[in-house]
């Protein structure tokens, strides 16, 4: 039967024989997605503290809340990489190297609007590129990737406001 294929390795957990994918890629990807929004959190949460003038206020706020979902999107890529028997890779060594865009964690106020527009579309073309490698062969990761696709194109589509607020 179909259920006796798939159960042939029960010590693999979810990753059954009709697993599409090397599971060693999407673990390495899972890991580069949880770096990345490691350093996404730690920028913002700088920034948020180092944003500085009259117009810092709503800046500051965005910066926290975007922070907060930054954190959320590493702890349900974390969950993840769990579950299909990854390890993570936390290190803050790791974390740099991994990430898909540098730290930067101070500046002007349009210096870190721009810095933060940047990351946020790099993580969108890399979600993207991420939900279409895998395609149907991993509805589960790819779904989670989705959702935090959705959360970055709004984060880019806030930020993009408030730069153009900051500079009239």
């Amino acid at each position: 039967t179909i259920v006796d294929s798939l159960v042939d390795n029960p010590e693999e957990g979810p990753l059954t024989a009709s697993y599409g994918l090397d599971a060693e890629q999407v673990k390495q990807v899972l890991n580069r997605a949880i770096a990345s929004e490691m350093v996404s959190y730690l920028s913002y949460t700088a920034q948020a503290l180092a944003a500085r003038g009259i117009r810092a206020q709503t800046i500051v706020k965005e910066f926290n809340e975007h922070a907060d979902q930054e954190l959320g999107h590493a702890g349900a890529l974390l969950t993840r990489l769990d579950e299909i028997g990854g390890e993570p890779k936390l290190d803050p060594a790791s974390i740099g190297r991994l990430s898909i865009h540098p730290y930067q964690g101070g500046g002007t106020l349009a210096e870190m609007l721009e810095y933060q527009l940047e990351a946020e579309r790099r993580a969108v073309e890399f979600y993207r590129d991420a939900v279409q490698w895998l395609g149907d062969k991993d509805p589960t990761t790819r779904r989670v990737f989705e959702d935090i696709l959705a959360v970055e194109e709004r984060h880019a589509n806030d930020l993009q406001g408030l730069s153009a607020n900051l500079k009239k």
